[in-house]
Order: structure tokens, then sequence, then C-alpha cells
């Protein structure tokens, strides 16, 4: 579920904005820190993919495998089919184990 808040920084005591997105089934979840670009803010229109990608990155099927990198394709290819996509700005993150498939470059 998507909703913007705003929050008090610890720093300065001003007012920041943000958005915040929480899965609906009320289950703890990771926490990824997206953080904007130079020029962007959280209005930018975003759309967001967490797949599973051949699961846990603990055998090789899962870590960085031509089998992950066309799970990634067909994600992206399945986004930009039901969404509005700018195709100028698509971005690819990792950290740990998605950081070694984001690492793999086999596709642009």
């Amino acid at each position: 579920m998507r909703q913007a808040f705003k929050y008090i920084s610890k720093a300065d005591g001003s007012i920041q904005c943000s958005i915040f997105f929480n899965p609906p089934d009320g289950k703890k979840a990771s926490l990824l820190v997206a953080l904007h670009t130079w020029i962007g803010d959280i209005n930018k229109k975003r759309i967001y993919i967490r797949s599973d990608f051949h699961g846990p990155n603990n055998k090789p099927a899962a870590t960085g495998s031509d089998l992950v990198v066309n799970d990634i394709v067909s994600a992206v290819e399945y986004a930009k089919k039901n969404a509005d996509v700018d195709e100028k700005k698509n971005y690819l993150i990792g950290a740990s184990g998605s950081g070694h498939a984001a690492l793999y470059g086999k596709h642009p």
C-alpha cells in the first residue's frame, strides 16, 4: 500500500515528506530506502518491481544466472505492457545477492 507521510527531521527540526510502500499482508518485510536523483523528488512518478527471480541466492539458478536475467527482462516487459513506463528512465538497483544480478550485465 502506498501512502505519503511527513516526519520531523532529527537534524534540523524541519518537516520532510516521503512516500511509503507497505506490503498489504501486514507481515514483517525488508526495507528498501530509495534515494532520489539530484534533480528528483518524491513526487516523481515511479513504477516498482520486486520479484522472486528464482528464489533466494543460495542456488546457481538464482545467482545472476541466465534464468534470472530473463526473469528480470520478463518482469520489465510486463511492467511496460501494464503501466505507463518512461522508456528513458529505467533503473536496476540491487544489494547483496540482488546486487550480483544487477552487476551481471547481460542485458541492456
